[in-house]
């Protein structure tokens, strides 16, 4: 006889209930692919992939400080400074741009999800209905 965990362990994974209950969900947070929810999710990804280009800029930005410092180039020097704070802002920028969006999709994939929930609880007989109560009640 198997034991509880074992039969914990064979019920864990990966499994194909898992993937078609993950392809329902996914049905449904993405119902078209021209729809809020896909567009600001292709939003998102597009945002942490500049996220990691602007990034990659910034850890070049010392050596370009070494260069400039090295040759004695004033004018270098402040083009230098310059660009480097453009990429600071344009940092900051995509970093508060990407919190921005990811707390609206949170907020419209929660909206979905409890709208999809609360179709299929009332789809069917599953809530108390009172038709058994008297008409003049007004608040049963």
């Amino acid at each position: 006889t198997m034991c509880k965990s074992e039969k914990k362990e064979q019920s864990d994974g990966f499994d194909l209930r898992f993937f078609k209950r993950l392809w329902k969900i996914l049905k449904i947070l993405f119902p078209k692919l021209l729809s809020i929810p896909t567009s600001l999710f292709l939003l998102l990804l597009s945002l942490s992939f500049l996220e990691q280009y602007v990034a990659y800029q910034v850890g070049l930005i010392s050596s370009r400080y070494y260069k400039v410092l090295g040759d004695r180039d004033l004018n270098g020097f402040l083009m230098t400074t310059l660009y480097s704070t453009l990429l600071v802002l344009a940092m900051a920028t995509v970093l508060t741009t990407k919190t921005y969006v990811a707390s609206v999709i949170y907020i419209v994939w929660r909206q979905i999800l409890c709208q999809s929930v609360h179709l299929v609880y009332f789809s069917g007989i599953n809530y108390y209905t009172l038709n058994i109560v008297k008409k003049t009640l007004d608040n049963p």
